[in-house]
């Protein structure tokens, strides 16, 4: 797997927000930053009208039973239902859904179950 940009990290896996542990990074980085698919897959979902707080979201359906989702995208670069290779742009870093500042909201599910994605792309 590829990361999907190199940023800051500032809130990790199982950290506290309002309340609710995070189930996913989220990775500071400058507004427009390429955002890339961690794996080859399949889009299963690009919009915003999943869940507001995420804003413009990419969720992509790897083998294995692996899903990853990229949110708060500044743009989103493909369309439910392409196929898309490993390190392929699936959006740029951008402010959208309930942040304040430019990041990547990247989650990877295994079987439904939230993974920290440092299992698969290493210390990010």
């Amino acid at each position: 797997m590829v990361r999907p940009l190199d940023g800051k990290v500032i809130s990790k896996f199982g950290d506290n927000l309002d309340g609710v542990p995070n189930d996913g990074v989220n990775i500071k980085a400058a507004a427009g930053t390429t955002v890339k698919a961690i794996s080859d897959g399949e889009v299963l979902y690009a919009g915003n009208n999943l869940d507001e707080s995420f804003g413009n979201l990419v969720v992509i359906q790897h083998e294995n039973g692996i899903i990853s989702s990229y949110a708060h995208l500044k743009n989103i670069s493909v369309r439910k239902g392409a196929r898309i290779k490993a390190g392929e742009k699936v959006g740029s870093v951008g402010k959208t859904g309930d942040v304040s500042q430019p990041q990547l909201h990247l989650e990877i599910m295994k079987d439904n179950t939230p993974e920290n994605p440092e299992k698969y792309l290493g210390k990010i």
